[in-house]
């Protein structure tokens, strides 16, 4: 929970623990792959570790950006019907157009 001052945090709390059988385990500095630092009055939420991880693991910490990684014009499934790679085209087209 998140609030600008503690006393909402504490009626919350309060109210959550009359109706479930919950604990309080202070504020999180991780919750699953989410990382939650907090200085006073602001609280960050991002998920940097998790993303390297995940880069890691495919091998692909050093990679580099590019804008387009594919050409729209490849076929990347040449069994597909016609209808159906004109959609991927068209899709391809559109996530190109957004990065840049």
């Amino acid at each position: 929970m998140f609030a600008r001052e503690q006393r909402p945090i504490n009626v919350a709390k309060a109210q959550l623990m009359q109706s479930f059988k919950m604990r309080d385990l202070g504020s999180p500095q991780n919750f699953t792959v989410i990382q939650i630092p907090q200085t006073p009055g602001k609280a960050l939420i991002h998920q940097e570790n998790y993303a390297l991880h995940i880069l890691e693991s495919f091998d692909h910490l050093k990679s580099h950006p590019v804008k387009v990684p594919f050409d729209p014009k490849v076929v990347l499934c040449p069994g597909l019907t016609p209808a159906i790679r004109k959609t991927n085209a068209d899709i391809r087209k559109r996530l190109a157009a957004l990065r840049g």
